[in-house]
């Protein structure tokens, strides 16, 4: 006879975000992304509840984690609103865009993803998915993790998908930049 048992661990996975000249620098666009990604379905359909959805980088496991902090809920309507509130509104083709001086700025960029991890794929696809349901133009550029590795440490890319095994310790200086 063979038991099995599930364990919590402090592996996270997380989109890197290059909020450094490109469209992702706006506030409200990271909000509306957070607002409308579905990390209870990620967990589910992806993940077989073999993870827990989190918008801090802290297990909910973990006496540390505070319940309170805010809702890892997917939220379309608030996702909606603060696009609205930054000046985003759908085209004829549903595209999100926002009118400029000069230029019309359409909604779009690309999640970055290493090809050998089939299941993180799953993961940008589901994003990718959610994010164009408001009307982002959303493309996934998979690359072998050699290229991953280089482009991430580059910073060229606009969106990453990652993960880290965060220590028992949550010393988490690992997000705060090599500047900080």
């Amino acid at each position: 006879n063979a038991n099995t048992a599930s364990f919590t661990n402090n592996n996270l996975t997380f989109l890197g975000i290059n909020s450094s000249g490109t469209i992702l620098g706006s506030g409200a666009v990271r909000r509306a992304i957070s607002a409308a990604v579905d990390r209870e379905g990620l967990v589910k359909n992806i993940m077989f509840d073999h993870a827990a959805a989190a918008n801090i980088p802290v297990n909910p496991e973990s006496w540390l984690y505070n319940s309170g902090y805010a809702s890892v809920a997917k939220d379309t309507q608030k996702a909606i609103e603060y696009l609205a509130a930054d000046g985003w509104a759908a085209e004829a083709d549903g595209i999100l865009a926002k009118k400029g001086a000069a230029q019309t700025q359409q909604l779009a960029f690309s999640i970055l993803v290493n090809e050998e991890n089939m299941r993180r794929v799953a993961v940008a696809e589901a994003i990718k998915k959610d994010l164009s349901q408001l009307g982002m133009n959303v493309s996934i550029q998979t690359v072998p993790f050699d290229k991953y590795q280089q482009r991430i440490a580059a910073h060229d890319y606009e969106m990453f998908l990652g993960s880290v095994k965060i220590a028992e310790s949550y010393e988490l200086s690992m997000f705060a930049g090599k500047d900080a």
